[in-house]
């Protein structure tokens, strides 16, 4: 049971998270507007905001929980990579993708064994 809970609270904060990224996007938040302005990235934030829609939806079903997190490992590596001249920026995408992975372990260990 508590390992059933435990893949929940995982779901649903990783699920939380991106959906806070994603609203960002949608809504142009001032700071993400201003943001992706910078990286000159502010005509995309529609396209980025799909792109994490589909990464999620994968990543919440059992079944395709293992392309959805390819998916949100690849997003999350291109924003920090995207970003490492500015740790400011940086420092939230390490720590979503920290947190992704963790989350992930929790759910599927299996997939982060060999063979």
């Amino acid at each position: 049971m508590k390992s059933k809970l435990a893949k929940n609270i995982a779901l649903v904060v990783i699920s939380l998270l991106v959906a806070f990224t994603i609203f960002g996007k949608l809504a142009r938040s001032p700071q993400v507007v201003e943001q992706m302005g910078h990286l000159g990235l502010e005509e995309e934030l529609y396209l980025l905001a799909a792109i994490e829609i589909v990464a999620l939806a994968l990543y919440i079903f059992p079944k395709t929980i293992n392309i959805g997190f390819f998916l949100l490992t690849a997003y999350y590596g291109g924003a920090i990579a995207v970003n490492l001249n500015d740790p400011v920026n940086t420092v939230p995408a390490i720590v979503f993708l920290t947190l992704i992975w963790m989350a992930t372990f929790i759910r599927k260990p299996e997939l982060f064994t060999p063979g």
